[in-house]
């Protein structure tokens, strides 16, 4: 029976058993070999090692094992192709024989610690004798990581220790557990040995204690290292700790402090601490107000910055910006700035303490006072009413002092705003505005202080519009109507009222319809002094013209310009003739009293006419006598029609009168007969100029397309002529009594119940309202006085009137507004005196 090979070598290995144990007894020279724990580690077998002879088996014991952990069957193989059979145990399965690089020996992988003992490698040769060799295995392991502790047997964790001050003592101990062999424990610092006395405990631990004592400024950051080691084959583990001091800084200083700042102006203010830690903390105060920084220095090197962004306000002025380092060091640097705002005026503006402002009145003193707060003062105080700048006028009662501005006397043009300004070199600011109202009675807005002329027709309306000023604005109106025949108070009825104005709309309806109306308002302040008064005219021909002036005057041309004056209620041409030794040379029309004379050449003496004229006819001329060439002056004569008829001839007639009468006491009859010829000259003259001129003065006038009525205009032309000849506005007659005292609903009650006696609903005719109210003041002379009487006629229509006398014992007026009598020329008036009447003219 053949048997395999393994088989035969394990009956060899069986009968030379007892001779294998006698082997491993014998003293063999041990080796040394060592592996780090969870490394490979290599036990190195020279099976070569002077013996040519082939190998045949090659065996691993470990220990005093009977049984081989790894087994090589060479059998005549080279010995890279060699059989190899591991044992089944952890270690076999682990182990591997290889030659490296003519080595030979057993390569562990992953050694542990179990791995640690005496391997024997034995060699059988196939006719040398065995070999036998042993190798010692250690297997390293090594230590845990260093643990450092403070004084306090407290875990360090985070590499820092302290904080400390400058002074005291540093006091560490190191740690480490395990080991194989037990490790060397050591405290370097600043890579030299610092303490290398370290003690291996019984537990398997291994301590190092050290102390450094008097920590300077300059241990801030230096480091200790603990180091632990039990190998010159592997890395030493370590861990390390860092120095922490509180330190002062050495030095605090806010960078920029400028001598004065703007208010509102934002300044970057910077402070600098150098030397401090940790990295010091700076705090910004102004007094008991913290300001908080818009940027700190993360990153420290030694010296800490603080930004802090600024904005001056005007509290701050005179006060101490201060920055300060804040921590746990005992002494506390600061640095300060004083600070000064400059600022522009804070103006406020109030009105004078003793003023009541709801009850100011014309005539009143004023006075306001302008405070001003300001860095640095004001050089300059403007004050404003209604956004004009007010001047000192001692004469117009404004004075001006150093913050207070007064007002004398003032009128009723002082209401408005008023406001004052303060100026330095900051800039300007304006006070807040104060409304004064002065309270006045009415006045009038219309006609400058001359009446305001309408004109119109018979029948056709004509509204007039009266406007006031007056504060307060409750206003009321009464209208009155006055000509040379009658006077009358118009019904509140008739016109209407709003706010500032009123407006009434009035229609002759005769002749006897045209002349003036008085608009009178009044207020809680009083009465208008002067009323409104507006001329109803009936329409006619224009005024003639003014101020009529030569301009841009050269040798051929010159430039003429009037002011128009009344157009006679009618749309107006202007005519300009020119007249050169009595010969019309040129003649102009236009819309507007504007001319441009030229060509006129080199004449000498220029008459020249300027009318106005409208559809009812031609006003009086303006003549001019003007010279062209060598003339360096020009006369403008203003004239009437008189003169302007005789403008031409006036002289010449003047002259032969007195001539005529040299002539008649010189030579008697003939010089009568040469007067009379020069007579019969001269009035052929005057009528050819006549007739040159009458058909303008004739002519025949439209109006809307129609021919005029010619009769209806002589009618009116002498109406206009008898109402401009007299200039009386008081009428030929007695006026009634008034009653005590007057207030609108007096009036309207007053014309309510004459309406009711009448049985009629419609408003009497302006021409014919009666009242018991008298004319104003203001509106004709004021003749007497008349008593009261309490009997009137209801008749609107009844031209009767009573009786006034004058009572010389009466030395007051009782009545709010005294009742006048008008009287005209050659009027008897009976006057009562001391019980006994007389007659006056």
């Amino acid at each position: 029976m053949i048997y395999p090979p393994v088989i035969t070598i394990i009956l060899l290995l069986g009968a030379n058993h007892a001779s294998i144990l006698t082997d491993m007894e014998r003293p063999v020279e041990v080796r040394t070999a060592v592996a780090d724990e969870g490394a490979k580690g290599f036990l190195p077998c020279d099976v070569f090692s002077g013996n040519k002879d082939d190998i045949s088996l090659i065996l691993w014991f470990k220990d005093n094992a009977s049984k081989p952990l790894y087994s090589i069957d060479v059998m005549g193989k080279p010995l890279s192709s060699a059989s190899q059979w591991p044992d089944m145990s952890s270690l076999g399965g682990r182990s591997t024989f290889k030659d490296r690089h003519g080595q030979t020996g057993l390569v562990i992988s992953n050694v542990t610690r179990q791995d640690e003992g005496i391997f024997r490698c034995r060699v059988d040769y196939k006719n040398s004798p065995t070999k036998n060799f042993k190798i010692s295995l250690s297997v390293l392991v090594p230590p845990g990581s260093p643990v450092i502790k403070n004084s306090k047997g407290l875990i360090i964790r985070r590499h820092e220790v302290g904080p400390f001050e400058v002074g005291d003592t540093l006091s560490l101990s190191c740690e480490v557990s395990g080991g194989s062999p037990p490790p060397q424990l050591i405290w370097w610092r600043e890579g030299t040995i610092f303490d290398d006395s370290y003690q291996n405990q019984e537990d398997d631990t291994t301590v190092n204690h050290m102390e450094y004592i008097n920590l300077k400024r300059e241990d801030l950051g230096r480091k200790f290292i603990c180091q632990a080691s039990n190998s010159n084959t592997t890395l030493p583990l370590s861990n390390e700790v860092e120095i922490n001091l509180n330190l002062a800084p050495t030095e605090l200083e806010i960078l920029e402090k400028p001598t004065y700042v703007s208010e509102g102006q934002e300044r970057q203010v910077t402070c600098r601490a150098v030397g401090g830690f940790p990295p010091p903390k700076i705090q910004w105060w102004i007094g008991q107000r913290q300001l908080y920084p818009n940027h700190q220095d993360a990153g420290y090197q030694g010296v800490a910055t603080s930004v802090l962004n600024y904005i001056p306000v005007i509290g701050d002025d005179g006060r101490y910006l201060t920055c300060k380092v804040v921590g746990s060091v005992d002494k506390q640097l600061e640095d300060s700035w004083e600070i000064k705002v400059l600022y522009k005026p804070k103006v406020d503006l109030r009105l004078g303490k003793s003023l009541d402002p709801d009850n100011l009145r014309t005539g009143n003193d004023v006075y306001f006072e302008c405070g001003v707060k300001a860095n640095p003062i004001p050089h300059k105080l403007i004050w404003y009413h209604n956004g004009v700048e007010i001047k000192p006028d001692l004469s117009a009662g404004i004075i001006l002092s150093t913050q207070s501005l007064v007002l004398q006397r003032v009128q009723r043009n002082a209401s408005g705003e008023y406001s004052c300004q303060a100026v330095n070199s900051e800039g300007s600011s304006t006070s807040n505005f104060i409304s004064l109202n002065i309270l006045y009675p009415p006045v009038c807005l219309s006609g400058n202080g001359e009446p305001v002329k309408f004109s119109t027709e018979l029948d056709k309306p004509v509204l007039i519009n009266c406007q006031v000023a007056a504060f307060p604005q409750d206003v009321e109106f009464r209208w009155f109507f006055n000509n040379s025949d009658i006077e009358e108070w118009i019904s509140p009825q008739s016109f209407q009222e709003t706010g500032l104005s009123s407006s009434l709309q009035f229609v002759p309806k005769s002749s006897k319809d045209f002349g003036k109306l008085y608009c009178q308002a009044g207020n809680s302040a009083g009465e208008m002094v002067e009323p409104c008064v507006y001329e109803i005219l009936p329409t006619g021909k224009p005024s003639t013209l003014t101020d009529c002036q030569v301009k841009n005057k050269t040798l051929s041309s010159m430039i003429i310009e009037c002011t128009e004056g009344f157009d006679g209620g009618l749309p107006t041409n202007f005519f300009l003739q020119v007249y050169e030794s009595d010969n019309l040379k040129i003649e102009f029309t236009n819309k507007v009293p504007l001319f441009e004379i030229s060509q006129v050449g080199h004449a000498s003496d220029l008459k020249i006419y300027i009318y106005a004229e409208n559809a009812k006819g031609m006003s009086e001329p303006v003549v001019i006598d003007e010279s062209m060439p060598g003339s360096s002056s020009h006369v403008v004569q203003m004239s009437n029609s008189k003169a302007v008829k005789i403008s031409s001839s006036s002289r010449e007639e003047g002259t032969e009168s007195h001539l005529t009468v040299i002539i008649s006491l010189a030579a008697g009859g003939c010089v009568l007969c040469t007067s009379l010829l020069v007579g019969v000259l001269l009035c052929g003259k005057k009528r050819s100029r006549s007739r040159r001129d009458a058909p303008r003065e004739q002519k025949e006038y439209t109006e809307d397309g129609q021919n005029f009525n010619q009769e209806h205009y002589d009618e009116y032309q002498a109406l206009r002529r008898s109402y401009e000849s007299n200039p009386d506005v008081l009428p030929n007659q007695t006026y009634l009594c008034g009653t005590n005292g007057y207030n609108k609903k007096q009036v309207l009650s007053s014309f309510e119940r004459e309406s009711k006696e009448e049985g009629s609903q419609h408003l009497a005719p302006l021409s014919v309202i009666s009242t018991s109210l008298p004319p104003p003041s203001g509106y004709g002379e004021p003749v007497c006085t008349t008593e009261k009487s309490s009997e009137f006629r209801s008749d609107p229509n009844s031209r009767e009137r009573l009786t006034a006398t004058l009572d010389r014992r009466r030395h007051h007026n009782p009545d709010p507004y005294p009742l006048y009598h008008t009287c005209t020329r050659k009027k008897r008036v009976t006057i009562v005196e001391h019980g006994q009447e007389e007659s006056e003219v």
